[in-house]
C-alpha cells in the first residue's frame, strides 16, 4: 500500500516567489559543466557530492580534493554499474548519471540543482580532466603533469531522482527548490532534525539516522563514561545549531551538565572566532570532553588551531559529519589522540573496494577526481613527512588505506531509487518507458520501498523519510608501528534492544579503547572533585547541578557510595563509622561483669559475705562465752541471714537483665530491707518491754498490747502484707521487662521499665520502706541509753540512723544518675545500708569478745609501767 502524499504543487506555494528570485539571481552558465561527471542512460540520476573545498583562507577556489566527497561520487557510480549489471532489478532500462561537484558550497549546490531541472540545458559540455600514466599501473607526480581535456555533445534526459547533498544546511536548499517539482531528494549525509519535517521538506528522505538519535548515542556515551561536565562547540549552520541544541536537551535528560564553554563559531567567517574559542577552552580545565558538532572542513579549521594553541589532553566527540574524517589521523596525537567519534554503522565493504581498485592507476580516463584526490594526497605526505623524493618517484596506494565513510549510505540511496522505480514500472506496465515517469508517484513508491542492502542490512523510510539508526562508535587510536600513525576503530554500537525498534542501547568494548596519551584509564571530566563515601553534594547554585562542593556527614548520618546527593539518616540501634561510611550497631550498656562499677560492688559484696562469715565463725567459737551467752541467738542468727541476702541482691543486678531478673528484684530489694527492719524492731521491742518490766519505762497502751509474741507477730505479718499488696499491684499493673532505651545517641542502654518509666507503685513501695524506717527509728531513740541494754540500743538507734540517711541520700541520687547510674546507686544502697546492720549490730559483740580483751591488756599494762617509772 502507498503512502499518499500531499501535492508538491499546494506544499510548494510559498517558494514559488523565492525560488523565482533565486533562478534570476544566480544565472545558469556553463562553469558549472567543469565540476561534474556525466553517464548517459534511460533514466538520469542527480548526484551532489563536495569533490572539492573552497579554502577562503588558502586562497584556493574549489580545487582542493576532499577523501570523502570523492569516494561517496564513486560510489553512486559503483551502484548504478551494479544496478545496469542487475537483471532482476530494472532489467529494461539502464540508469545514468549527472553528478555535480558542490565544492561545499550552497551556491554552487543551488546552481546544480536549478540545472538538474532547468530543461533548457539539453546539450552539455563536459569536460574531464586526467593525468599522465606510467606503464607499470603507478602515478607520476610531477609538478607540471600532462593534461588532455574532451568535449562531448549529448542530450540527456530529465533527472528523475538526486542524491545529494551533503551538509544539512545545502541539503535544505537543494529540498526546497525540488520540491516544487515533486523531485525526491535522497541524502547520505545530511542529519539535521529539520529535514525530517514532511509538512517543509515533503519530497525529502535519507538514508543517514538523523540528528535527533545521533544526540541521544551522544549523550548515552557520555552518561557511560560518567562524565557530569562536557563543553560543547559548533559551526552556526541549521547542521549545528540544531545538533548541539539536541544534544542539549538529551544532556540534560541524562543529568549531564554543560560548561559555560558552549560555543557556536560562524561558518562564514569561522577564523576570526576559533582562537578565542580555543583560548576558552583551555582555560576550562575542568571539562575535558568536547562535544564538537561540525561538517569536516569547520572540523579541520577548528582543530587546526586547537593543535595551534596546543590544546591538549582533552577528548574529543564527534558528530557524524566530522567522526571519521581522514585528516584527524595526521594530526599531532596528544591533540586529538582518543577521540570518539558517532557515526552510522558502516561494514569493511569489500565488494566496493574492490570496484575502486580497477580506478587506479593506470586507468586515470575513467576516473579524474580520484587520481586528482590521490595526487592531492602525495603531496600532503610529502609535506608531512619533509620527504625529499624526486618528483619523478613512484608512488602506489593500498586501496584499504581509501576512507569508505558514508559509502554504503550512497549506494542504499541509490538503490532505493532504483527499487522504488522497478515497483512504479511494473505496476504502471511502463518496463519501457512508454510513458513519462511521474515524479511524485515516484517518490511515494521510494517511500515505502524495503531491501537489503549488501550488507544484509534492512533499508526502509520512516513516516518522516528517516532510516532505521545504527551508530557505530570509533575511537582514534595509535596503529601498531609506528605509534605516529592513527587509525579509527569501532569500539562500541549504539543499536536496538533484540527486536524492539523503539528501544535502543549502548555497548561498548572497554578493552579496545585508548584514550589520549594511549592510555585505559578513563579521563574525568567534572565540574567538581569527586565526592567520596562519608560526604554528601551541597549545590553551589539551586539552578545547576554541575557544581558542588564535599561537606562529611553529621554525627548519625553515613553515605556508602561517591557522590552522593545526601547523607542517609542510620536505622534506630545504629551509629555511624569514624569515616562515616556505614552504621555499625550501637553498644549495648548495662552493668557488665567486667565494668569498673560491677567490680567494685562485687568486691564491697563479697567482702562483706565474708565478714559476716567471719563473724559468725567467731561467734560459734566463742558461744560460751558470758556476751554470747547473754546475747538473742535467734535475733543474730536471722539477722546474719538477712543480712548475707542483701549482699547477695547485688549479684542480680549486675549483667544483661532478663525479663525474670527485672521482676524478681524489686520483690527481693522490698521483702528484704522489710525484713531486717522488722527483725530490728523486734529485738527494740523486747529491749522496751525489758525496761518497762524494770521500771526504767513507762507503761502504754501499745506495750501492753506487744507483751505476747502472737501480737508481734501479727503486727510483723500485718507489715509484710502491706509491702506485699503494694508490689503485687505493681507486677500487675505494670510488669517488669527489659527494656532498650535509643534515648542516647551513642549507646542503647538495657534495662528494666522501672529504670525509664515513672511507676506510683514503685514509688510507693520504696515510701513504704522508708516510712517504716522512720517509725522504728524513733522507737530506736527511747531505748538508746538503757543501762541494762549494755550500749545494744545505742548501736541499733546508730544503724538505723545510718540506713535512714542513706535512704535519704538515695532518693536525689537515683534520679541525677543516668543509664547503669541507676544500678549502681542502687547497689551502693543496699551495700551502705547492710553494712550499716552489720557493723552496729553483729560486730560490737565480736569486738566486746576478741578485740575488747586485748586493748584493756594493753592499757593496763602501759598504766602499771607508767606508775613504776613515775616511782
Amino acid at each position: 500500500m502507498v503512502r499518499r502524499r500531499k501535492s508538491c504543487w499546494q506544499s510548494s506555494w510559498p517558494l514559488i516567489y523565492t525560488l523565482w528570485t533565486m533562478m534570476i539571481m544566480l544565472p545558469i552558465s556553463s562553469e558549472a559543466a567543469i565540476g561534474r561527471i556525466v553517464k548517459n542512460g534511460d533514466v538520469i540520476l542527480g548526484g551532489l557530492f563536495p569533490v572539492h573545498i573552497e579554502n577562503v583562507a588558502a586562497g584556493t577556489l574549489c580545487n582542493e580534493t576532499t577523501e570523502k566527497g570523492t569516494i561517496w561520487a564513486k560510489a553512486m557510480m559503483y551502484a548504478i554499474d551494479t544496478i545496469n549489471n542487475n537483471t532482476q532489478l530494472l532489467p529494461t532500462i539502464k540508469l545514468g548519471y549527472d553528478i555535480r561537484d558542490t565544492c561545499h558550497n550552497l551556491r554552487r549546490a543551488i546552481t546544480a540543482s536549478m540545472e538538474f531541472v532547468h530543461h533548457e540545458l539539453e546539450n552539455l559540455d563536459i569536460t574531464v580532466s586526467t593525468y599522465y600514466n606510467s606503464s607499470d599501473g603507478a602515478l607520476v607526480m610531477r609538478n607540471n603533469f600532462d593534461v588532455y581535456s574532451s568535449t562531448v555533445k549529448t542530450k540527456l534526459p530529465p533527472i528523475s531522482a538526486v542524491v545529494g547533498g551533503s551538509s544539512s544546511h545545502i541539503s535544505m536548499a537543494v529540498a526546497d527548490l525540488l520540491q516544487f517539482y515533486c523531485l525526491p531528494v535522497i541524502s547520505y549525509s545530511s542529519t539535521s532534525r529539520l529535514l525530517s519535517n514532511k509538512i517543509r521538506y515533503s519530497s525529502f528522505l535519507r538514508t543517514v539516522p538523523s540528528d535527533v538519535q545521533q544526540a541521544r548515542a551522544i549523550a548515552e556515551l557520555i552518561r557511560y563514561f560518567n562524565w557530569s561536565y562536557v563543553s560543547t562547540v559548533a559551526v552556526d549552520t541549521p547542521y549545528g545549531r540544531q545538533g548541539i541544541q539536541l544534544f542539549h536537551e538529551a544532556a540534560a535528560a541524562l543529568g549531564i551538565c554543560i560548561s559555560p564553554v558552549a560555543e557556536l563559531f560562524s561558518s562564514t567567517n569561522p577564523s576570526s572566532q576559533i582562537p578565542a574559542i580555543i583560548s576558552r577552552l583551555k582555560h576550562d580545565s575542568n571539562a575535558t570532553v568536547i562535544v564538537f558538532y561540525s561538517d569536516e572542513f569547520n572540523a579541520r579549521l577548528l582543530l587546526t588551531e586547537a593543535d595551534k594553541q596546543n590544546l591538549v589532553g582533552r577528548t574529543w566527540i564527534a558528530s557524524e559529519s566530522w567522526g571519521d574524517s581522514q585528516f584527524t589521523t595526521r594530526m599531532r596525537k596528544d591533540v586529538i589522540g582518543g577521540m570518539l567519534g558517532v557515526i552510522p554503522q558502516s561494514n569493511r565493504m569489500s565488494y566496493f573496494r574492490d570496484y575502486l581498485e580497477q580506478f587506479l592507476p593506470p586507468n586515470p580516463k575513467t576516473s579524474p577526481w580520484l587520481h586528482q584526490y590521490l595526487h592531492d594526497r602525495r603531496n600532503i605526505e610529502k609535506k608531512s613527512h619533509r620527504s625529499e623524493d624526486n618528483h619523478h618517484s613512484k608512488v602506489h596506494f593500498n586501496i584499504q588505506d581509501l576512507p569508505t565513510g558514508k559509502s554504503q549510505n550512497v549506494i542504499n540511496a541509490v538503490y532505493a531509487i532504483a527499487h522504488g522505480l522497478d515497483q512504479l514500472l511494473r505496476h504502471d506496465d511502463n518496463m519501457y518507458l512508454q510513458k513519462p515517469i511521474n515524479p511524485s508517484r515516484l517518490l511515494a513508491y521510494i517511500s515505502n520501498t524495503t531491501f537489503l542492502d549488501q550488507t544484509d542490512n534492512i533499508v526502509r523510510f520512516d513516516n518522516n523519510g528517516d532510516p532505521l539508526p545504527n551508530f557505530v562508535v570509533v575511537n582514534l587510536q595509535p596503529e601498531r608501528l609506528p605509534f605516529d600513525i592513527m587509525k579509527y576503530k569501532i569500539v562500541g554500537q549504539w543499536r536496538f534492544i533484540g527486536n524492539n525498534t523503539s528501544k535502543m542501547k549502548l555497548v561498548i568494548r572497554d578493552q579496545d579503547v585508548l584514550w589520549n596519551g594511549w592510555t585505559h584509564t578513563v579521563p574525568l571530566s567534572t565540574c567538581s572533585q569527586q565526592c567520596y563515601p562519608g560526604e554528601e553534594i551541597v549545590y553551589l547554585s539551586l539552578k545547576s547541578s554541575c557544581c558542588w562542593q564535599c561537606r562529611s556527614c553529621s554525627d548519625g548520618f553515613f553515605s556508602n557510595t561517591t557522590d552522593a546527593t545526601n547523607c542517609l539518616k542510620c536505622p534506630v540501634g545504629f551509629e555511624t563509622n569514624k569515616n562515616r561510611t556505614m552504621c555499625l550497631p550501637l553498644p549495648y550498656e548495662y552493668l557488665d561483669w567486667n565494668s569498673p562499677i560491677a567490680i567494685i560492688i562485687t568486691t564491697l559484696s563479697i567482702f562483706g559475705l565474708f565478714l559476716n562469715i567471719l563473724f559468725l565463725a567467731i561467734l560459734i567459737w566463742k558461744h560460751k562465752h558470758e556476751i554470747v551467752v547473754a546475747k538473742d541467738k535467734v535475733f543474730y542468727l536471722m539477722i546474719w541471714m538477712s543480712i548475707n541476702a542483701s549482699f547477695g541482691l547485688c549479684f542480680l543486678y549486675i549483667g544483661r537483665p532478663t525479663d525474670a531478673s527485672c521482676s524478681i528484684q524489686p520483690i527481693y530489694f522490698a521483702l528484704n530491707n522489710i525484713f531486717i527492719l522488722l527483725l530490728i524492731a523486734s529485738r527494740i521491742v523486747t529491749l522496751m518491754l525489758k525496761g518497762h518490766q524494770d521500771g526504767k519505762l513507762e507503761r502504754s497502751c501499745i506495750m501492753r498490747y506487744l507483751e505476747t509474741w502472737q501480737s508481734r507477730y501479727f503486727i510483723a505479718f500485718l507489715i509484710i502484707c502491706g509491702q506485699v499488696i503494694i508490689l503485687g499491684v505493681w507486677m500487675f499493673t505494670s510488669p517488669e521487662k527489659t527494656i532498650e532505651s535509643h534515648k542516647y545517641f551513642d549507646r542503647i542502654v538495657i534495662g528494666c521499665t522501672r529504670e525509664f518509666e515513672s511507676s506510683i507503685p514503685a514509688a510507693a513501695s520504696i515510701a513504704y520502706v522508708i516510712i517504716l524506717c522512720l517509725f522504728i527509728t524513733f522507737f530506736s531513740f527511747k531505748v538508746r541509753h538503757l543501762p541494762y541494754c549494755n550500749r545494744e540500743a545505742k548501736y541499733i538507734n546508730f544503724s538505723l540512723l545510718c540506713i535512714l540517711l542513706g535512704w535519704i541520700a538515695f532518693i536525689p541520687s537515683y534520679f541525677a544518675t543516668l543509664g547503669v547510674g541507676h544500678i549502681g546507686i542502687i547497689c551502693f544502697s543496699v551495700i551502705f545500708n547492710t553494712s550499716s546492720a552489720q557493723w552496729f549490730i553483729i560486730y560490737p559483740p565480736v569486738y566486746e569478745i576478741i578485740l575488747k580483751p586485748y586493748f584493756d591488756h594493753n592499757h593496763r599494762s602501759y598504766s602499771f609501767s607508767e606508775r613504776n617509772r613515775r616511782n
